[in-house]
């Protein structure tokens, strides 16, 4: 059987998702075999239907369902957009931003906290001042 027919029998077409209803991971996300090679459904369909996913992009599930592998749901976007649409980021940084205090329970005030912009992660994150020259002091000589 060719790669695309076993594709489309593990494809439940709804009016508007196509549902995999093949094997999906703990996290919900179909995978696929192809050349004996695993990849993630949607993945699969977004190159095979729409063409490359542009390098350091991840896919996007704009309908939000998991197991949807209907190339039109799917779109390239950087790590840090994916995270801040989905619920589970958005859900990351509230509980990060509503911390008042560090693990060493310093208060967060506006003199004992900076801002770093993290771009490899592109995100903006806040460090506790005493604890960063604490850590700063026990490596100068």
């Amino acid at each position: 059987m060719e790669t695309i027919d076993r594709f489309w029998a593990k494809v439940n077409k709804t009016d508007s998702c196509w549902l995999w209803t093949g094997y999906c991971n703990p996290k919900g996300y179909g995978r696929f075999t192809e050349n004996y090679n695993p990849i993630f459904a949607h993945r699969w369909s977004y190159e095979k239907f729409i063409g490359p996913i542009p390098e350091g992009l991840v896919i996007d599930h704009l309908c939000e369902v998991k197991n949807c592998v209907n190339p039109e749901h799917l779109e390239p976007v950087t790590n840090k957009i994916n995270l801040n649409r989905g619920k589970v980021g958005q859900k990351n940084a509230a509980r990060h931003r509503s911390k008042t205090h560090c693990r060493n329970g310093h208060e967060y005030t506006e003199e004992n906290t900076a801002y770093w912009n993290r771009k490899s992660r592109g995100v903006l994150t806040r460090k506790c001042l005493i604890c960063y020259n604490n850590t700063q002091e026990r490596f100068r000589p």
